[in-house]
């Protein structure tokens, strides 16, 4: 498997430079190769034989046409490259859409180093990179696990310096602490709950504070002289508080996440239709604070980890209206209703009882052999010690 470890880098102001350099230099390059490509296209698009057999310039061809360029790292402007190919062809699989241009003030501020000849190494909390030589991080060593495939610098937006590096290493799943099966509902109030009774509330409130810490520096910042010293330093203000933000909300999903996957064996979620809400001009901003998308992304990446099984339900599903205990649906909930009140005398906390109902329609379709609602995230071969036909379950899902 491949994993990622994140570090903060400490080069000193010669480094800093180079960096600079060589993102600038990886950009640039990006952009004369994209922009050749459609001059030639335009040229020779009547012509396709030509085209085909068209030799583009290469990063040494431009070398001596730029000679700034060779200040920096060679592997870096060869995997600028080999984005540039990637990102056509994932256009022309129609993954993706056309490559543009890439803006010095838009664009994420980073290049990439691959592994070659094992010339990029750690050694007492610092890592060697071309040109760049023996870099201060923070970070323990032990931690970094595994083989070096490649490391990509980054610069934020407040002069901070970044390596992720990429290792290849054999999968060890982590222990569980037990193999039980819960449905997971995400909402608004609460952010999650199982089924199990476990209530996951949100930041929602410290995040709030961090947004009218930025409107008040956006609006200084509005209102100070362009190019000034103190304008830039507000930038760094308003580029930290942003940092801050997404740390806050990286933290609690990590929290959460290990917990939920360190206790339970198969967690069962709602596909959600997250953009379709999001058009609710009443909750879109709430929802968008919420940030499911990247909870679930990061659940089910982190899964693999664990062995967990991510099972998403049916979207037509409807986990909230349908009562956990007699099964009979009520049409006229509302949103306004957080208690769940049934004819039968169940009376249950809204999410509550939906995430019950998700936990008991993955159990009812393992029972009566119903594949065609449920959808298998992480269809992995796992020992589970399920009863009836669960084996028959993953050979159709694996196959």
């Amino acid at each position: 498997m491949n994993k990622v470890y994140k570090i903060k880098l400490y080069p000193n102001k010669k480094q800093q430079e180079l960096i600079n350099k060589t993102i600038g230099c990886s950009r640039f390059i990006y952009n004369q190769m994209l922009n050749e490509r459609i001059n030639v296209y335009e040229k020779l698009k009547n012509d396709k034989d030509i085209l085909y057999l068209y030799k583009y310039k290469t990063e040494k061809e431009y070398k001596q046409e730029f000679l700034f360029l060779k200040e920096v790292s060679s592997r870096a402007l060869q995997q600028s490259r080999i984005n540039l190919e990637i990102a056509y062809k994932n256009f022309f699989k129609k993954q993706s859409k056309f490559p543009k241009f890439k803006s010095r003030k838009k664009s994420k501020l980073s290049y990439r180093e691959p592994q070659v000849q094992n010339q990029i190494r750690i050694q007492d909390n610092k890592i060697k990179l071309l040109k760049l030589g023996w870099v201060k991080f923070r970070f323990g060593n032990e931690n970094i696990k595994g083989i070096i495939k490649s490391v990509t610098i980054t610069k934020t937006k407040s002069n901070k310096y970044y390596a992720s590096i990429l290792t290849e290493q054999e999968q060890v799943a982590k222990q569980r602490k037990s193999n039980n099966i819960i449905g997971l509902d995400l909402g608004l109030k609460t952010f999650c709950v199982t089924s199990d009774g476990n209530f996951y509330n949100g930041i929602k409130d410290e995040l709030y504070r961090i947004e009218k810490r930025i409107k008040f520096f956006q609006k200084k910042f509005s209102r100070q002289l362009k190019g000034s010293n103190r304008r830039e330093k507000t930038r760094i203000k308003i580029a930290r508080l942003y940092e801050h933000k997404t740390n806050k909300q990286n933290h609690f999903f990590r929290h959460v996440v290990n917990r939920l996957l360190c206790d339970n064996q198969v967690i069962v979620i709602e596909n959600l239709n997250i953009k379709g809400m999001i058009r609710n001009r009443k909750l879109s901003h709430s929802i968008f604070y919420s940030s499911w998308n990247k909870f679930i992304t990061m659940l089910k990446q982190k899964a693999l980890e664990y062995d967990t099984l991510i099972v998403e339900a049916d979207r037509f599903f409807s986990s909230s209206k349908l009562c956990s205990n007699c099964g009979c649906l009520k049409e006229d909930l509302k949103l306004s209703d957080r208690i769940y009140k049934c004819d039968c005398g169940l009376e249950i906390d809204r999410d509550l009882n939906a995430s019950i109902n998700l936990r008991n329609f993955h159990l009812k379709s393992l029972e009566s052999n119903d594949y065609e609602h449920r959808k298998i995230v992480r269809p992995l071969e796992l020992n589970f010690n399920f009863k009836g036909s669960f084996n028959e379950v993953f050979a159709r899902n694996v196959a």
